[in-house]
């Protein structure tokens, strides 16, 4: 059953899994800067694809291609030059509070504990205390934070940071999340580990996904499908379809036979944009 805030009201879930619109769309999108004392330039230009319901799409590129900039487009953190961004089938014209959005930076709030910073969303959302102490105490578990409830931001690792983002970005149930390279500054192992938290709670929530990331070998392990993009002005060069079969084991998935195919695949469009 779909969660209730304090008014009443039911969230966004409900009504969104019955549409068929796209959870995202871009159509025609050029981004245009013009910084001051430099150049103008294009970031973006001629972008058109879309993220389906329930689907998990990475986007791959070099340094510079505007990824991050179509997160934020779809955010309705910057508004695009020309052409169109859609999100759950309306016009993105301002901040848009239907997505949820984990950045590089984990950016919890340093004077909040745990279960504070993951509270914080729903509070703001007007949910009923009851409603808060239930959900912060289901994520915390999903996340595997249990133990560090009352611990602040300082006096944890960098993955249980992450670990934390990403239950504060999901715990108000948002449709669409938006993740740009959320596991770039963790270790390796950290960053296997996440990638199995981060698939686990997709496959149980089944949210759309837009991901960012510069490496292929976790664009394949996440996703349904990669948008391969070209370098600056930014253009779609390729999408890639993912047919490795779910669920998957992020441990062992890479021994699939079709894994190396793809990574090929994806390194032959890569390489020739670095």
């Amino acid at each position: 059953m779909p969660v209730t805030n304090a008014k009443g009201a039911d969230t966004l879930s409900a009504g969104r899994r019955a549409s068929q619109d796209p959870a995202i769309r871009f159509v025609d999108v050029e981004q245009r800067f013009t910084p001051p004392n430099r150049p103008a330039f294009n970031a973006l230009q001629e972008i058109t694809f879309d993220i389906a319901d329930s689907e998990f799409c990475s986007i791959v590129g070099p340094s510079g291609c505007g990824k991050s900039t179509l997160l934020n487009m779809a955010a309705g953190l910057l508004r695009q030059t020309s052409g169109e961004v859609q999100a759950l089938g309306k016009r993105v014209e301002a901040v848009n509070t239907d997505v949820g959005y984990v950045t590089q930076d984990s950016n919890l709030l340093p004077w909040m504990t745990v279960e504070k910073n993951i509270e914080l969303p729903l509070k703001i959302r007007g949910y009923a205390k009851a409603d808060r102490a239930r959900l912060v105490s289901e994520w915390i578990e999903l996340v595997g934070l249990e133990g560090f409830e009352t611990s602040y931001p300082h006096q944890l690792s960098g993955g249980m940071q992450k670990r934390c983002a990403i239950a504060r970005t999901l715990v108000y149930d948002p449709e669409v999340v938006l993740l740009d390279e959320p596991f770039g500054a963790v270790d390796a192992i950290t960053r296997t580990v996440l990638q199995g938290v981060l698939l686990d709670l997709w496959s149980s929530k089944r949210k759309s996904v837009l991901f960012v990331t510069h490496d292929l070998n976790e664009a394949i392990t996440l996703s349904d499908k990669v948008v391969v993009m070209t370098r600056r002005p930014g253009t779609v060069k390729a999408i890639v379809p993912v047919d490795l079969p779910r669920p998957r084991d992020v441990y062992e998935i890479a021994e699939h036979p079709r894994f190396a195919e793809l990574h090929k695949e994806l390194w032959s469009l890569f390489k020739s944009e670095i």
